[in-house]
């Protein structure tokens, strides 16, 4: 209605000024939840109460909501809470008809975490008192953890606690910092190892962007359901028998395997055996406490290492991982070939550093440290040649007659001979300016990195199911074996590498050369 003032120096009017309302149609707030989030924001966040118009405005402090939904009988708000300050705000619901109400200390703001985190690996574990359990997880933090390497500010602790125990609000939990590990995607995999004492127990992770201000806690489903305490590793430890692993070291391997695996412990001696998935392997017993075995391929995933030692036995997990991303961390210094020595001659853009190769029963693997980048006249390319038969004198050497269709064709052709003796090729694969292409993404890129087949030389075979996986500081490398040998046969094989480094088109080329120097081929042998 209208609103007329009168004074004794005149009247004023004031048009659509009053409403009334009905009598207790006014907003009511009785709970939100949940009542705390990231400062910021993005928290999904329902209101529960009474007469809320569909036209009502929510804001925390003096911030509006996003993504504002009222259900059709009123007594509930949907909402995305705005980015604020940490502390504790005021929840307002405003409606067009001037009715407000406020809910005083109605939501918290606590410090930003990580976007999302989870715990990975068996939801138990049974071992010995004193034994190392360790624990990966994954975090994901948009912009942060979208590149190579550990993001920008990161870190993460391990911990362990009474069972029973929430480590968001329960005080007896111990932690540690743990290490980054790996990219999984766009994730940061971190693990870290928590020696328990006799007794059952928990076990997690957590994730910090602030140096510790505040922690993301992380559980093993990773669902956006909120941090769930009895959904954590529960470890059962049991006091020490004759046979004691304390620790496994390193903990994480490739799925090629080929590391040199170190035992710590008690009770060890010359008759013991080791069994890693239930298959026996080769140890070396160095001491009581001392023991070694060289890691075999494995599937991805925990696999238990069993000592066993007359009656007495113990297990300790080795975790076999498939991260593919170009960065050679992962990467045991029993599969590495060759070193350059010597510097490159087009700079630190375009260099060639070391020559890994690995196999396991389906694949071949070669990593590549190194880079190659051009710009001002075109992409330049790291180029690998295989010869599946070292020795024999077939496959090719001479490149400058191969066909000269698509990127990946002109850099590994041009003016390049080999001129290596014994070496021929039969297949090859490049990348240019560290390109990638992963050959379970059918949709993927293809043009810039790829493998190739290389008869008929007129018309290159690619080799799609061949991947190659490339960072800013080397690659990774993937074929499998049956495209070099058709089926298994258990038969001895020598495949031998050449590395060079080109520009586009194959006709020119650096100094370098893995091996180095450039008279031999990298040997590797193995069955097949």
């Amino acid at each position: 209605v209208d609103v007329k003032v009168e004074t004794s120096a005149g009247e004023a009017l004031f048009p659509d000024a009053f409403h009334y309302v009905e009598a207790g149609s006014e907003p009511k707030i009785t709970s939100i939840e949940p009542n705390q989030g990231s400062s910021g924001g993005g928290t999904a966040v329902t209101i529960t109460g009474s007469n809320f118009a569909q036209d009502a405005v929510v804001s925390f402090g003096t911030a509006p909501a996003a993504e504002v939904s009222v259900s059709e009988d009123g007594t509930q708000i949907m909402l995305s809470t705005p980015a604020h300050p940490a502390g504790i705000v005021p929840v307002k619901v405003s409606h067009g008809d001037g009715q407000v109400t406020t809910l005083v200390d109605g939501f918290t703001y606590t410090e930003k975490v990580a976007d999302w985190g989870q715990l990975e690996g068996e939801a138990t574990v049974s071992v010995t008192a004193g034994d190392e359990v360790q624990l990966l997880g994954q975090v994901y933090e948009g912009g942060v953890t979208d590149s190579p390497g550990a993001g920008f500010g990161l870190s993460a602790e391990v911990g362990w606690g009474p069972a029973g125990s929430d480590p968001t609000t329960d005080e007896g939990w111990s932690w540690s910092a743990a290490e980054y590990l790996s990219e999984v995607g766009n994730n940061d995999r971190w693990a870290g190892v928590v020696t328990v004492q006799e007794g059952s127990w928990r076990a997690t992770m957590r994730f910090s962007l602030n140096g510790g201000t505040s922690w993301l806690y992380v559980d093993l489903n990773g669902d956006d359901d909120g941090f769930q305490a009895d959904n954590v590793l529960q470890i059962t430890a049991d006091a020490g028998g004759a046979v004691n692993i304390t620790s496994l070291t390193p903990g994480t391997v490739p799925v090629f395997g080929g590391a040199t695996i170190t035992l710590v412990g008690t009770g060890f001696e010359a008759s013991c055996d080791l069994k890693v998935d239930g298959k026996e392997q080769d140890v070396t017993i160095v001491s009581s406490e001392l023991a070694e075995f060289v890691a075999p391929p494995q599937g991805v995933g925990p696999k238990t290492v069993l000592m066993e030692c007359g009656d007495a036995s113990d297990s300790m997990t080795l975790v076999y991982t498939a991260d593919w991303d170009g960065s050679l961390g992962e990467w045991p210094a029993e599969s590495k070939l060759d070193t350059a020595f010597d510097e490159s001659d087009w700079g630190p853009e375009n260099t060639l550093t070391g020559l890994w190769a690995a196999v396991d029963a389906e694949n071949l693997y070669i990593g590549i440290e190194g880079t190659a980048m051009g710009a001002e006249f075109g992409p330049n390319a790291i180029l690998v040649y295989v010869d599946v038969d070292l020795g024999d004198g077939t496959g090719l050497d001479d490149m400058s007659g191969l066909e000269n269709e698509g990127a990946v064709d002109d850099a590994l052709g041009g003016s390049l001979k080999l001129n290596v003796p014994g070496f021929g090729a039969e297949v090859a694969f490049a990348t240019l300016n560290m390109a990638s292409y992963d050959g379970q993404d059918e949709l993927g890129p293809k043009g810039d990195a790829g493998w190739r087949g290389l008869d008929p030389v007129f018309d290159l075979p690619w080799l799609l199911e061949g991947s190659v996986f490339a960072s800013g500081t080397g690659l990774e490398a993937i074929l499998p074996l049956n495209l070099l040998y058709g089926p298994p046969a258990g038969l001895a094989r020598k495949l031998g590498l050449v590395v060079r480094l080109g520009n586009k088109d194959g006709m020119s080329h650096s100094n370098q050369t893995l091996p180095a120097p450039f008279a031999e081929a990298a040997p590797l042998s193995f069955s097949y």
